[in-house]
């Protein structure tokens, strides 16, 4: 049943001992987002904690070390954030499979799974997040303000994307001043590269093969790729955009080889391409200008053909 953002408001407050699941290879939108509300929903005298995510890198660890669930937690409120379909939740979250009981979200392509939905036209959810603790009646501290803002400046490539709006920069602006260190943050997130990302880019750069006339460039990564240069989730994060900051490309996809013989597809795309809509194609989906699919039992090589003949046929 899809529900309106004061009724999302009104259900957290009416609810206590709540969880808040995130989704798998979690991204700085869905860590921020669920931070962001377990430090709103406590400061309302909530008892509420983050489902331990597998997928959780040394990024966020401390981040959220004081606020993920103990074992023997047994939540009365379960609350998916920044996940469009209940298999893209994290697999920790397999206990909860059916039984979630509130979604947040900002995908397009997000599939009715939890007993009360709210999807938002959003650049992050992060934003959707801004509001409903705004509608809560919570004050934002410092430790909110920092969790937003890496929701939402990571989901939009430090506000580069085409989904940042005006009304992305206003919200923003309501805590910016409240973020603890803003440059170090960029730096952390955006600027900073391991020496494994830098290998693993020199791969990618070499793998690259164009498609359509150059509109289309793809890179392929293989699970021996990972293994020799020791790259980590954090390294790989929105490396896809690398195929897209090449002149003349509207279309970017990064092709990694899953551990079950099958293929992670990540696309970036300009207005000419949906992405959303070629990964559907494939079981998958996301937002219109950067989506994602998995498919299974197929090489890379494979996998760039099939995805290649889908463009030529929509």
């Amino acid at each position: 049943m899809k529900i309106s953002l004061n009724e999302v408001a009104d259900t957290l407050l009416l609810n206590d001992n709540i969880l808040i699941l995130t989704h798998k290879n979690p991204d700085g939108d869905t860590q921020g987002s669920a931070i962001a509300l377990c430090l709103a929903l406590k400061s309302r005298g909530k008892r509420a904690y983050i489902l331990a995510n597998e997928g959780t890198t040394p990024r966020f660890k401390a981040r959220l070390m004081s606020l993920e669930a103990p074992e023997d937690f047994a939540p009365d409120f379960v609350v998916a954030v920044d996940s469009a379909t209940e298999e893209r939740l994290c697999l920790s979250a397999n206990n909860y499979l059916g039984k979630v009981d509130l979604a947040v979200d900002h995908h397009i392509s997000h599939k009715e799974y939890a007993k009360k939905t709210y999807v938002g036209d959003n650049a992050a959810c992060g934003e959707i997040i801004w509001e409903i603790i705004t509608l809560m009646g919570v004050e934002i501290t410092d430790k909110i303000a920092e969790a937003l803002y890496i929701a939402i400046s990571t989901d939009t490539s430090c506000f580069l994307n085409a989904n940042t709006s005006a009304r992305t920069h206003e919200i923003v602006s309501k805590f910016f001043s409240m973020v603890p260190n803003v440059p170090a943050l960029h730096r952390e997130f955006f600027v900073v590269k391991s020496k494994a990302r830098l290998a693993v880019e020199s791969l990618l750069i070499a793998s690259i093969s164009f498609h359509l006339n150059g509109a289309v460039a793809v890179m392929k990564l293989t699970l021996e790729d990972i293994k020799k240069t020791g790259a980590s989730e954090d390294d790989l994060d929105n490396i896809v955009a690398l195929a897209r900051s090449i002149d003349g490309v509207e279309l970017g996809i990064l092709l990694r080889e899953t551990t079950d013989s099958g293929v992670k597809a990540s696309l970036r795309s300009s207005d000419k391409f949906n992405s959303s809509d070629i990964c559907a194609v494939f079981g998958g989906g996301g937002h219109v200008r950067a989506a994602g699919a998995t498919i299974a039992h197929i090489s890379l090589d494979m996998a760039e053909d099939a995805i290649i003949k889908a463009l030529g046929d929509m």
